[in-house]
């Protein structure tokens, strides 16, 4: 404050140059680190999306269509009158909607034996 004073601008004057700083850096620097980090981040997404995915699969296989191929499987043995199947047991004591049709078949084979 002692050597600019108080004034606005700190003592400057109309047409005094200050002084200016430039730093350049070329195109094809920045855009070349630019395809980078968007290939980068490209990767890194399709990874995290599969790795998803395959989770949602292996979850949907093991949860949903093991046990309805099952289910699919002894309901076509029952259509054709084969009702000495062993039960399901231990398989359809879970709460889902899956083991509720379980328990079902196996009542409906029980009234037709």
């Amino acid at each position: 404050m002692k050597i600019y004073g108080k004034e606005n601008g700190f003592g400057w004057k109309l047409n005094e140059v200050l002084g200016i700083r430039l730093a350049t850096v070329p195109y094809e620097v920045s855009r070349a680190r630019a395809i980078e980090e968007f290939m980068t981040f490209s990767v890194s997404l399709i990874a995290i999306s599969l790795i998803i995915l395959l989770v949602i699969y292996v979850v949907l296989q093991n949860l949903v269509m093991e046990p309805m191929a099952i289910v699919s499987d002894r309901a076509m043995r029952l259509a054709d009158g084969r009702l000495d199947d062993e039960e399901f047991g231990a398989s359809a004591t879970k709460k889902d909607e899956i083991s509720v049709l379980m328990r079902s078949m196996d009542r409906v084979q029980g009234r037709f034996c």
